[in-house]
């Protein structure tokens, strides 16, 4: 008995070293973006192990799931969503595995800004998944809002706080925090929009989004200038798209003061950051420019934009004005008090940026550094070293030290 239960776990052995791998190359590597902006590192591997299984498990729900995950990294959503809805039917008593595909269904739904069938799919794994009932109440919440059901989703909202469970998670942290503010307010649909493509950032499913999803979440963030057009690439590189150029939001509201213990760094990091584009990089004046934020009406909301404005820029290609917006999300000081997070995030994102020029990598550095060294006590602080240490070790290859 005993030998037959080794050779057994000797047979799995290989299968299960499979799987780890396609754990690896599929959401551990670009969740830290382990590669960069490189988000298709590691899929050929994938694809090569799910071709070899495919034989041997024609029928094996878990290998479909990873099909999934390498179909939605190469932003073919549609066959992302099929693959997770077949893994999730082959799944019949595998709970585990199915709510990981519910969890997948729910991102693909999102990204494809489809909130009603995520709001579906959150809900589901609010009410049976034991993991972070806290964290999916809040993006039940999120996307039910997003649909344009407030009341229903501040019912919610306030539910958040009630499964607040594992007081040391980032995840239910963060969740309780942004929850918070719509307790006693009624959320609106923009804000809740708002804070869908904020999750989106955040968990780095934006690279995963199509050319019109991500024009589309643009024009929902800020009003467009159809005088000025730029370039922009589509994503699955069949066709060149001409997308409007946003005009940038200026601060509507009067900018508060650092706080007397950050004054420093906070001046500190806005002087490296307004020196940091040089001259290789043209900063428009949008003193004159007509409010832009035109569906979120919250000052202190604006550095959030800009950031997440930013991110969709540089995916859509237009690194001039992703550029643009992270400077003014990296400088603007309300988001102090209400998204700390905002100003480190920028700083990296804007390092990243001209780590790609060689006559700016040295600032670029610099404004890593600053982003890992200059902040602290921030959301997801654990999460942006990772990806920090990562570009730096990447740079480091390029240029030895």
């Amino acid at each position: 008995m005993r030998a037959k239960a080794r050779a057994e776990v000797r047979a799995q052995h290989p299968s299960l070293l499979q799987v780890a791998l396609l754990w690896y190359h599929t959401v551990v590597r670009p969740f830290f973006a382990l590669d960069g902006s490189d988000n298709r590192a590691g899929l050929e591997e994938a694809k090569e192990i799910l071709r070899r299984k495919e034989a041997a498990y024609p029928n094996s729900s878990l290998f479909m799931f990873f099909k999934g995950r390498v179909q939605r990294l190469e932003c073919q959503i549609n066959s992302a969503l099929a693959s997770f809805h077949t893994a999730l039917e082959l799944a019949v008593d595998q709970r585990e595995i199915q709510h990981v595909c519910l969890y997948e269904i729910g991102w693909c739904s999102m990204i494809e800004l489809n909130f009603q069938d995520a709001f579906g799919s959150f809900e589901r794994l609010k009410n049976e998944s034991r993991w972070s009932q806290c964290y999916y109440a809040y993006l039940t919440a999120v996307c039910q809002g997003a649909t344009g059901d407030a009341d229903g989703a501040q019912v919610v909202f306030k539910e958040v706080q009630k499964l607040f469970k594992r007081k040391n998670n980032q995840i239910e942290q963060f969740s309780v925090k942004k929850a918070e503010r719509f307790r006693k307010q009624t959320p609106t649909r923009a804000l809740c929009v708002l804070a869908s493509v904020e999750v989106l950032y955040l968990w780095k499913a934006l690279p995963n989004c199509s050319s019109p999803s991500l024009q589309r979440m643009s024009q929902g963030l800020g009003r467009e200038e159809p005088a000025t057009q730029v370039r922009a690439f589509d994503r699955n590189r069949t066709r060149d798209l001409s997308v409007p150029r946003p005009t940038l939001c200026p601060l509507s509201h009067p900018v508060w003061g650092p706080s007397v213990l950050g004054a420093e760094l906070c001046t500190g990091c806005v002087r490296t950051v307004e020196g940091a584009l040089g001259d290789g990089w043209e900063l428009r004046d949008v003193s004159a420019s007509p409010p832009a934020c035109h569906e979120v009406d919250d000052a202190a909301a604006v550095g959030l934009k800009h950031l997440l404005l930013g991110a969709i820029h540089k995916c859509l290609g237009n690194v001039e004005d992703a550029a643009q917006f992270f400077q003014r999300a990296a400088k603007d000081e309300l988001c102090r008090q209400n998204n700390l997070y905002v100003q480190p995030y920028a700083c990296y994102e804007l390092g990243c940026l001209l780590l790609d020029k060689p006559e700016t990598v040295a600032r670029g550095r610099a404004l890593l550094l600053q982003a890992k060294e200059d902040f602290s006590g921030y959301d997801f602080e654990n999460r942006l070293h990772v990806r920090i240490h990562a570009a730096l070790a990447s740079l480091r290859e390029l240029v030895p030290q």
